[in-house]
């Protein structure tokens, strides 16, 4: 998980150079009713992995961007300065979503009844399959 913004852009940056595929998800995270998290999982083909680990990389490839002020995620104040990194024994609730993500388990992958304007947040996950060293990113999605 995310120790430093730093360490994560080295990471991902390793990742891009290996040449290697299949290190990036994508999550498509919506709540039903229950307000319980759905979590679709489209499959990325090569080139969607490779634009995710671009975009990843053009926004922090400044020094200044990665070295905003990190602190721990505060679930009521909320400050765009800042990144803000979660640690996972902090919230149950985003600790029980990420290891959904991590270990697949009850993701969907049949999108076909998937109304995107329902999704309310994403997830890119970027690891290695032979280490345990992997970065996750949240983002909820605005004007829905």
């Amino acid at each position: 998980m995310t120790i430093d913004i730093n360490s994560d852009f080295e990471f991902v940056t390793n990742l891009a150079n290996s040449g290697r595929n299949g290190f990036v998800e994508l999550f498509l995270i919506k709540y039903n009713s229950n307000n319980d998290p759905l979590i679709y999982k489209p499959i990325l083909e090569p080139q969607a992995q490779n634009e995710f680990i671009n975009i990843y990389l053009n926004y922090f490839t400044k020094p200044e961007t990665r070295n905003q002020t990190q602190e721990p995620f505060n679930l009521i104040k909320g400050d765009n300065d800042t990144l803000a990194l979660l640690s996972l024994d902090t919230f149950e609730r985003p600790n029980t979503l990420i290891n959904r993500i991590r270990n697949n388990i009850e993701c969907l992958t049949d999108l076909s009844s998937l109304q995107l304007d329902t999704v309310k947040a994403y997830t890119v996950r970027f690891h290695y399959d032979q280490t345990s060293r992997e970065v996750i990113y949240f983002s909820s999605i605005q004007g829905y």
